[in-house]
């Protein structure tokens, strides 16, 4: 079977506000019957989807739908039995489908006798796809999820209260309305009634409006009945205005470590005792106490996080922006995670609300050390085989200072912790001291953790430092001139490649191209290290691949392989279509191939920057295949694949959750790799298992790799592998 009629779906317009999901080419006119049928069908919404049923859980299309529903739009499925051209009307089917995707789905009349679909959640639709009014018969109706249905009802409940609007209110409220919402809510109808119980209507005055709609409340809309906007707030200005009395309530946007979906849920203070709750009632049916401290409690760590928002409201329940005077300045970042502290870095939260005695002893002591150490203010993970792990951000924010530590590294961490530990000593080659605490909490001393047993001190002291920095001594240290440093710490490769070129004398030196090999072999060489279990580090669960490292070494050594070579030119896309034919090389490619790769660089008449990196894509294995007149190895260009999106600032920029599409290029490109030449390239994952455990690539994606092969790869092998690379297309054409 083709590539293009191989699980590839299209979204096509099929009148206004509709378009049908289908398979095969995106040019193939559609079905009589179809048009006929997706055109007399009455649905409501902004945008109406119309989905084969067997087509139902196609990769993709649930984060697809939903990811309409958070951005605003009033997306509607509309099931189509694709045998017989009409709409699904089985009532076993419909609510199957939408607990898989969670979004509303059009509700044809058949569908919808007495007693077959619950009719709390059916909403009717007029012919003019707007509400059906209570005399006029229905032309259909919308199945609404189970969840938005639960949080309308609590909203109604809530509105109907005889209880004076106030915290007493909200935490009734909260007992008696469970609006339980999965791992993605969908609707935040139950997170807008926080601010109706306590302040008795919206800022918009739009709860009825609300309470007749089947739209689903998505986070803008959120912010617009509540008349304010999220953002970026420092934790400390948030309790800081807490702590002023200028905030009663702060509606908090974020996502939990490991979790790709955000939550949203209140801050709420009892303007009676003053203390302080959490009002999640997405998760909860009560008001929960708040601590301060993230180490402590999972919400306020959620605050701490670096993508997370807030909205501040007072006690009249608007919304309003602290002034400059009163929100807590944040130290300047050296890395997008580290802050400096005296001579030493700082990561991690470390709130100026919860200084325990542990925190405030490392504060003082690391402050006035004189030597580089990093203070980590520990917020886990979950609890891996019995031991303990890191949050997620906080572990890539303490990789990455330990990755820019000139020698080898002291840590210094608020508790032990079984990851942060491992990470330290056996991927850098450092040390760590961690308080000793008893069974009931109480500080009992500081241990020191290098190479041997570890060392007790009772107190913690610039000499304890100091031993532990003699411990870190032990382990071998490359020297690098701080040029290289700083190019390898550059937060995206835009901004490396602007570096590179202010700087490409000193980093094109022997030094710095013997440096730069050094860091790589080490990096390699620790990660190929046999632990006490028998196992190389990198397959250790605790072990951070640096997928950026290897590929700056390519970078330098093409640059200085080809500084002065006459046959060098830039090797960049000549055509802005994937569909060109193959152009031959002619020239040497120097680093400026791999920069365009890596940084996107803007392809003349393409169609944005989406197309120019699947641009630079083909040139790039293009240019592999052609190694004899380009000088680009195989080897490079799996790692400059691997290194792209890897930097600090553009992992920052990510949300979390999102698909690893640049890391599966790269996997596509190892298994095209092994697929033509086993013997060299093979290992003990087939090219078949390597492709179907990557998350599944876009269709764009997927039509780009079967014309990289087509154009760049199958003209240039031999006959017996052509089949291979046929039953590779297929691999990476079909959706799992």
């Amino acid at each position: 079977m083709g590539v293009l009629e191989d699980c590839l779906e299209f979204l096509t317009m099929a009148g206004q506000g509709k378009v049908v999901l289908r398979t095969g080419s995106a040019a193939a006119p559609l079905d009589a019957g179809l048009t006929s049928l997706i055109e007399t069908t009455v649905t409501s919404g902004d945008v109406s989807v119309f989905l084969p049923m067997d087509q139902a859980g196609a990769a993709g299309l649930r984060a697809y739908l939903r990811g309409l529903v958070d951005k605003g739009v009033d997306a509607v499925v509309a099931l189509i039995d694709p045998g017989a051209t009409t709409l699904v009307t089985d009532p076993e089917k419909l609510l199957a489908v939408q607990r898989d995707l969670g979004v509303a789905l059009h509700a044809p009349v058949d569908a919808v006798a007495p007693g077959l679909l619950p009719e709390d959640r059916l909403f009717p639709v007029g012919v003019n796809g707007l509400k059906a009014s209570a005399d006029a018969v229905p032309a259909s109706y919308r199945l609404l999820p189970e969840g938005q249905a639960v949080q309308r009802a609590a909203l109604s409940d809530l509105k109907t209260s005889q209880v004076p609007a106030s915290i007493e209110r909200l935490r009734g409220w909260l007992t008696g309305s469970p609006a339980r919402a999965g791992s993605w809510p969908g609707d935040h109808s139950a997170v807008a009634a926080v601010h109706h119980a306590l302040y008795d209507t919206l800022p918009g005055g739009e709860v009825d409006k609300l309470l007749s709609s089947p739209r689903p409340v998505s986070l803008g809309t959120l912010q617009e009945l509540l008349r304010g906007r999220l953002a970026s707030l420092d934790p400390g200005t948030v309790w800081s205005e807490f702590s002023a009395g200028r905030a009663a309530a702060a509606l908090i946007h974020g996502w939990p470590d490991g979790d790709a979906n955000p939550r949203a849920f209140w801050l709420v203070r009892d303007p009676g005792d003053g203390r302080m709750y959490w009002a999640d009632p997405l998760a909860h049916g009560e008001l929960l106490p708040a601590d301060l401290d993230g180490a402590h409690d999972e919400r306020a760590a959620i605050l701490e996080r670096q993508k997370s928002t807030a909205l501040l409201v007072d006690a009249s329940g608007n919304p309003y922006v602290p002034t400059a005077g009163t929100a807590v300045e944040a130290v300047p970042l050296v890395s997008m995670h580290a802050r400096p502290h005296g001579q030493s870095l700082l990561v991690g939260a470390w709130p100026q609300a919860a200084r325990s005695t542990i925190r405030k002893q490392i504060l003082d002591v690391v402050f006035g050390f004189d030597s580089p150490v990093i203070a980590v203010d520990v917020r886990r993970g979950q609890p891996l085989d019995g031991r303990s792990t890191m949050d997620g951000e906080l572990k890539a924010a303490l990789n990455e200072s330990l990755k820019r530590a000139t020698g080898a590294p002291v840590v210094v961490a608020t508790e032990y912790n079984d990851d942060l530990m491992w990470l330290v000593r056996n991927q850098y080659g450092g040390a760590t001291v961690v308080p000793s605490t008893g069974n009931l909490g109480g500080l009992e001393g500081w241990d020191v953790h290098g190479q041997g047993l570890p060392e007790r001190y009772s107190v913690l002291s610039a000499d304890v430092l100091v031993h532990a920095g003699r411990q870190a001594s032990r382990t071998a240290v490359v020297p690098a001139p701080q040029v290289l440093r700083e190019f390898i710490a550059s937060p995206s490769w835009p901004e490396a490649e602007q570096y590179f070129r202010a700087n490409r004398a000193e980093l094109l030196t022997p030094e710095s191209i013997t440096a730069v090999r050094a860091l790589v072999d080490q990096y390699h060489a620790r990660a190929s290290t046999l632990g006490p279990d028998g196992r190389a580090h990198e397959d250790h669960p605790f072990f951070v691949p640096d997928r950026a490292l290897p590929a700056f070494g390519v970078l330098l050594e093409v640059a200085s392989r080809t500084a002065n070579d006459p046959r060098t030119e830039p090797v960049t896309p000549n055509d802005p279509s994937l569909l060109a034919d193959r152009v031959p090389y002619t020239a040497l490619a120097d680093e400026s191939l791999f920069f365009g790769y890596l940084s996107n660089r803007p392809v003349p008449g393409s169609a944005g920057g989406f197309q120019d990196g699947l641009l630079w894509l083909r040139q790039l294995i293009g240019a592999m295949f052609a190694e004899p007149i380009t000088g680009v190895g195989p080897a490079a260009v799996v790692d400059t694949l691997a290194a792209k999106g890897e930097l600090e600032g553009e992992r920052a920029a990510r949300n979390p959750g999102s698909p690893e599409f640049f890391r599966a290029h790269a996997t596509v490109a190892a298994a095209l790799l092994q697929t033509i030449d086993p013997v060299r390239w093979g290992g003990s994952v087939s090219p078949h298992a390597q492709i179907t455990a990557i998350d599944c690539l876009t269709g764009e994606d997927r039509v780009a790799w079967h014309y990289i092969i087509k154009q760049e790869v199958q003209p240039i092998v031999p006959p017996p592998t052509q089949n291979e690379l046929r039953l590779l297309i297929e691999d990476i054409a079909t959706c799992y």
